[in-house]
């Protein structure tokens, strides 16, 4: 799947494999030229037209400068947009994953060495071997196919050895494969008994055992060093002896065969031809070796591309999700809906919340808030029971539209690291009547008329004081969704810019209104106020009904000493 991303820009590939082409031609054509040049220099020193080669070697040797360029534009093109689709593709999975898929495993390893990846995939893997085997490969068919045009018979000796050379260089990585495994085994070994004699340096000391740990370590430490001299010496003559062995047995049996040719068949091989070989030969075989030792199996980048692909294949929250237009919220249900992933927050809960209510929950288990909130949201989803947004089912509402219908405040909001337009307007397009309403509302009106840089003063991300506080407010009134669902909304608040700020949200008209909090003196202006304790509903109705009840829970939390944190029973 990666790899076919390549080919996602046709037209790249393609100018490519065209410059690919003509930075091969132009490499052979000024070999050719050059020795013609020479040749005909040394023959015929007092006529040859030094301006009929220079010229055109000039002008070849700048074609060839332009395409190497412009190859390298369109490689790196490739690979620029290989790493953008990627990232790009990661990135949205990240943003759409369900967030049930974080729990069941740590991603916290592949994304921070995402973008590490992605470059290795990209830029070594696929511009550094992939595309690179693909030019070598154009580079020794053209070299060839310059051979065999220039003199068959040379042609078909470097074609007969060349067969025997990737035999040989096959042969020999084997003998490389096993040297490198071998002190690879070693370099495990000399390591672990290093770390042995840490762990053990105590007892080692106590029964005079540091001549032993020493001789011992000794004989690892040979058998160590003569496993990096196998598997050096063996590097050396794959890399460096067997190309030049080769090469030098072609340049041999062509000079050999070429001077019997003329001297006994009457064959008339010029200079030229001589000269140009001795230059294509090397040539060929080092791009040959070059093509067998790029790494072009996906193993190279295994590790790499099975994180990449962890983050793309994440669980999408709206993969199968049909329903994205509601007209109205009419009436937001929970039937018999239970959450017991940490520790029981709900069990079996039935309530129901109509259109324009206002509805105060109140509990002092934050599990309990924080499951409501999560399952409202569509972050969670139940472990049983239905939750229902006019009698459709949750699980068939598109996510990312349904937020779009809740405007929701947490104790985990927390403003963006840019400016305070910025934060009140983020993910919606600016309206002017409606972020001046979301300042008046949130109070900033005045309060951003003291700052030097007026709206456009950046945050702090790690911020949650007062300013933020109001920031985070006017966002949500800028918002402007069907359903507010605040949930511990004034947490690290001082209770006057709590109340203050839930005030303004209960003003608001034609809304559905959920506020959750451990606070009982903020659910006052509540139509109905629904009271959990470990996880169940032990009392609701509303707030006079409760109130004129001195025996209900609700009454005894207002009035009792100690009573905004007192458990209910």
């Amino acid at each position: 799947k990666i790899v076919h991303k390549i080919f996602s820009k046709p037209k790249d590939f393609i100018f490519f494999i065209l410059f690919s082409v003509l930075t091969s031609g132009f490499a052979i054509a000024s070999i050719i030229i050059a020795s013609f040049f020479v040749s005909n220099l040394f023959t015929n020193m007092a006529n040859v037209k030094i301006s009929l080669y220079v010229g055109p070697l000039v002008l070849v040797v700048i074609g060839l400068a332009i395409s190497l360029i412009l190859m390298g534009r369109f490689k790196s093109n490739i690979t620029a947009n290989v790493a953008k689709e990627l990232k790009e593709e990661a990135y949205l999975a990240l943003l759409q994953a369900d967030m049930g898929e974080f729990d069941k495993d740590n991603y916290e390893k592949e994304v921070a060495s995402f973008v590490k990846n992605v470059e290795q995939v990209s830029e070594v893997y696929i511009g550094r071997n992939i595309l690179s085997f693909i030019s070598t490969i154009i580079l020794i068919v053209s070299a060839f196919v310059s051979c065999l045009f220039m003199e068959p018979i040379f042609a078909l000796i470097v074609l007969a050895l060349i067969p025997l050379y990737t035999t040989a260089d096959k042969t020999c990585s084997i003998f490389v494969s096993k040297a490198t495994q071998h002190y690879e085994e070693e370099l495990k070994n000399n390591s672990e008994a290093t770390y042995n004699t840490i762990k053990n340096l105590k007892n080692i000391k106590l029964l005079s055992g540091i001549d032993l740990e020493k001789d011992r370590y000794q004989a690892l430490n040979a058998k160590l060093s003569t496993e990096n001299h196998n598997k050096n010496v063996s590097s050396v003559i794959s890399r460096f002896v067997l190309p030049f062995l080769f090469i030098g047995i072609t340049i041999a049996a062509i000079l050999g065969v070429g001077g019997l040719a003329n001297q006994n068949n009457g064959m008339n091989i010029i200079i030229a031809d001589y000269l140009a070989f001795l230059v294509l030969v090397p040539l060929l075989f080092i791009a040959i070796y070059f093509a067998f030792h790029f790494h072009l199996k996906t193993t190279y980048v295994e590790k790499e591309v099975g994180e990449i692909e962890k983050i793309i294949g994440l669980r999408s929250e709206i993969r199968s999700e049909p329903i994205s237009n509601l007209d109205d919220i009419h009436a937001v249900k929970f039937d018999h809906v239970s959450d017991e992933e940490d520790s029981k927050n709900l069990a079996r809960v039935s309530f129901e919340i109509k259109q324009g209510e206002k509805v105060g929950i109140l509990s002092l288990e934050k599990g309990t808030r924080d499951a409501i909130f999560n399952l409202i949201t569509k972050i969670d989803k139940p472990d049983e029971g239905l939750i229902t947004f006019n009698n459709c089912e949750l699980n068939k509402i598109n996510a990312k539209y349904l937020r779009t219908l809740i405007t929701s405040i947490s104790d985990e909001s927390v403003v963006f690291s840019d400016t305070i337009i910025n934060n009140i307007c983020y993910g919606r397009d600016f309206d002017e009547y409606k972020y001046n309403d979301a300042l008046y509302r949130s109070g900033l009106k005045q309060k951003i008329t003291t700052l030097e840089d007026k709206d456009q003063t950046l945050l702090d991300n790690d911020l949650k004081d007062e300013l933020a506080m109001r920031v985070i407010f006017a966002s949500a009134f800028y918002q402007d969704g069907k359903i507010y669902l605040l949930n511990d909304a004034g947490a690290g608040m001082d209770a006057q810019l709590e109340t203050e700020l839930i005030n303004e949200i209960f003003k608001l008209k034609n809304k559905t209104i959920i506020l959750e909090t451990d606070k009982a003196y903020l659910l006052n202006k509540c139509d109905r106020i629904i009271i959990f304790n470990e996880g169940k509903i032990i009392e609701t109705g509303t707030y006079k009904e409760l109130m004129s009840n001195k025996q209900s829970n609700y009454y005894r939390m207002i009035k009792g000493p100690g009573s905004r944190k007192q458990k209910v029973s």
